[in-house]
């Protein structure tokens, strides 16, 4: 869910870096994060009931990437919901429902304007359903399932479930060695974070895919 605003709020005292700056360590990454940007890229598949994998080839192009600089992962996954965010988890799971169904009957006047010759309409429409689409994205069980036991047959990449978010994992993984940095779309994840005025770096990354790590200045990595 993460905290609205605080990338940008955080933005200038963000560092960019590049991921060969981490080969031969391990990120502890974020696997919610990627299982999402996998479902855009076949958003439409999936609020059709179109059997898909889309999402877990997504995984492997990210885990390809930091293979090919020689760094190992440590993909943590997110556990049982928190029974604190249950309301707030309502709101948007009828929000994703609502987004599927306007997406569908969107693609269904596409069809309409295409079988009366009118592609660009059809294609305008289309483009709106992808949209409503991508918004109503919902990750399931059983795609978590499938995702786990696909990467769990890659070679330097270990797998954990958290209890609950894996936002206080990711940050443990860190915090005892096991991990480097973070690599998180989600602004809960900050090791440490002031907002009190005055100069001076502040460490916490702020960018989207960021790597967040425990030196004086922050670490962001594009990934």
């Amino acid at each position: 869910m993460g905290i609205s605003g605080l990338h940008n709020q955080v933005a200038p005292w963000g560092r960019r870096r590049n991921l060969a700056d981490f080969a031969g360590q391990t990120l502890a990454v974020d696997a919610q994060g990627w299982l999402f940007r996998g479902c855009y890229s076949c958003a439409r598949d999936l609020a059709m009931g179109v059997p898909t994998v889309g999402y877990v080839n997504f995984m492997f192009s990210r885990l390809d990437l930091l293979a090919h600089h020689g760094i190992r992962v440590v993909l943590v996954f997110d556990g049982r919901r928190s029974p604190m965010k249950e309301s707030t988890s309502v709101l948007r799971r009828a929000r994703q429902a609502t987004e599927v169904a306007k997406g569908r009957e969107t693609l269904r006047l596409a069809d309409v304007a295409r079988g009366r010759g009118d592609r660009m309409q059809a294609e305008i429409l289309e483009k709106q359903a992808a949209d409503h689409f991508g918004r109503g994205v919902k990750i399931s069980d059983d795609m978590v399932t499938t995702a786990i036991a696909a990467v769990r047959r890659r070679p330097g990449v270990r797998v954990l479930v958290a209890p609950y978010e894996a936002d206080p994992q990711l940050a443990a993984l860190v915090y005892g060695g096991a991990a480097s940095a973070i690599v998180t779309e989600d602004s809960d994840v900050c090791l440490t974070l002031s907002l009190s005025p005055g100069p001076g770096p502040k460490p916490c990354s702020s960018t989207p895919r960021s790597a967040l790590t425990r030196r004086p200045a922050t670490s962001t990595c594009r990934c």
